[in-house]
Formats: C-alpha cells, structure tokens, sequence
C-alpha cells in the first residue's frame, strides 16, 4: 500500500528534530480503535492529533503533516524556478 510520505522523506525525517515520544505515522488503522479518526478526520493519541490520510489509511502527526508540506512546497518553487531558467522566462 503506498504511503503518504516519500522514502526521502521518511530518512529526512528521522533527522528532522522532531519530538520522537510518540510515533510519526500510525499504519493500518483501518480495523482498530483509530478507524474513528476516518470519520472526524483526526484523532488524538498520547495527546498529541493525528490527521487521518483517508487514501493511505495512515494516521500521521500533524506536525509531520506540516514539515512534509513545507519541504514539498520548497521543492516544486524550486522546480518551477529551474523550469523557468531553462525556457529563459524572466519576472519583471
């Protein structure tokens, strides 16, 4: 089943700095206790707020959730800016 995070990602997250007392994803939550986060969207554990990745069925920590939307975010400006180098497009 795919995963909600890159393979890069999950290296680059085990180097992030990010709290490591309660786990970063929850798999398999399809049949457990955590299937009610399907339906909120969310759900807290340890005190700590897991988003529900419906697609995946993957639990993960919200902080995560926004690391990895920041990094992907730097990622494709990145790109577009390297695209637009290579077509020659400049800003004015």
């Amino acid at each position: 089943m795919p995963s909600f995070l890159t393979d890069i990602e999950l290296l680059d997250l085990q180097t992030s700095g990010l709290n490591r007392e309660t786990p970063f994803i929850i798999a398999g939550v399809s049949h457990t206790y955590f299937f009610v986060a399907r339906h909120y969207g969310a759900v807290k554990y340890q005190g700590v707020t897991y988003i529900c990745h419906p697609l995946t069925g993957e639990l993960i920590r919200q902080d995560v959730v926004k690391w990895v939307e920041k990094g992907r975010k730097v990622q494709l400006k990145a790109s577009l800016e390297s695209k637009k180098a290579e077509t020659g497009e400049l800003n004015y």
